[in-house]
This record gives C-alpha cells, sequence and structure tokens, in this order.
C-alpha cells in the first residue's frame, strides 16, 4: 500500500465523507484557524487580509479558497491506495511549487496548515475525533506536507539564478 496501512486507509476514507459533508464551511474553518495560529499567513491573501474574522466567514474569495484547498486532500485521500502515490505526488509537488511564487511565503506554514487542518476535523468530528483519527490523518497531512514541501524547494532549485537576474537589471 505504499506508504499508508489498511487502518490508516479505512480510518481516514470512512472519516472523509463526514469532513467533506459541508467543504465550504470546513475550508473556511481552517483558514480561520491558520489565521488565528499564524496571524502573518493572512498577510499573503490580498483578497481578504483585511477581514475581521467575522467578515472572512462570507468572503467569496475565502469560500472559493477552501473548496479548492478541501478538494487537494479529497484528490489525495482517493488514491490512497496508490502504491507509489504518483498523481497526488505530482499534483502536490506542483501545488508546492506554486506556493514558491508567493512573496513572503514560508515552508514553515505547511506545517501550520496541518494543525490547522486536525483542530477542524476535531471541531467537525467532535466524539468521532478518536486517537486512531488523529494518528491515521496527521499520517496523511505529514505525507501531503513532505511533497508539498519537495516541489517548493526544486522550484526554488530551478529558479535560483532568477531572483538575481531581476534584481539587477
Amino acid at each position: 500500500h505504499g506508504h499508508f496501512n489498511e487502518l490508516q486507509i479505512d480510518v481516514v476514507k470512512s472519516t472523509w465523507p463526514l469532513l467533506a459533508r459541508d467543504m465550504e464551511d470546513t475550508g473556511c474553518r481552517i483558514f480561520i484557524t491558520l489565521f488565528d495560529l499564524r496571524p502573518e499567513v493572512k498577510a499573503l491573501f490580498p483578497a481578504f487580509c483585511d477581514l475581521s474574522a467575522h467578515r472572512l466567514r462570507e468572503s467569496k474569495k475565502l469560500q472559493k479558497h477552501a473548496v479548492k484547498f478541501m478538494n487537494t486532500i479529497g484528490f489525495t485521500i482517493e488514491r490512497l491506495e496508490d502504491p507509489d502515490n504518483k498523481e497526488a505526488t505530482d499534483m502536490l509537488m506542483m501545488l508546492g511549487a506554486k506556493h514558491a511564487t508567493i512573496k513572503g511565503f514560508d515552508v514553515m506554514y505547511f506545517h501550520a496548515f496541518n494543525k490547522s487542518i486536525l483542530q477542524a476535523w476535531e471541531g467537525v468530528l467532535r466524539q468521532e475525533y478518536t486517537l486512531d483519527v488523529k494518528e491515521a490523518w496527521t499520517a496523511v497531512l505529514e505525507f501531503m506536507q513532505a511533497k508539498l514541501r519537495d516541489g517548493y524547494y526544486l522550484y526554488l532549485e530551478e529558479h535560483d539564478g532568477d531572483l538575481e537576474i531581476a534584481e539587477d537589471t
């Protein structure tokens, strides 16, 4: 099964439908939690960096971004059984590379996202959020984070010279 054991796959696949029931709400919850944990991340979003937590909930731009974010998790979940996780890996590495182009984005934010996701899951699942659930999701989120980081660093390596050239002109 590649990266994940049977229990992890079962647990993640059985909880995902509950978490994905309201992608917009759950996704927004993740971002609002993240902005509480790391206020500087909010500044990376010009579209809603000035909004209060209450106004954020109603931001169409945040809702759209939150759903895209949830769909990325869903895409990975659907492919957990793939032995080499190639499709998920490729997609996550591309996404990691994309984040390397965001001015001010720090690779450490991927870790902060994982904390926010687990907090959101706990809020949605409540008593269903058991130790098994936490451990299984942590394994999946760590896999995702590793691939995002790989893509992020790969992009920076490949475009290492670009920044210096741009600054000289």
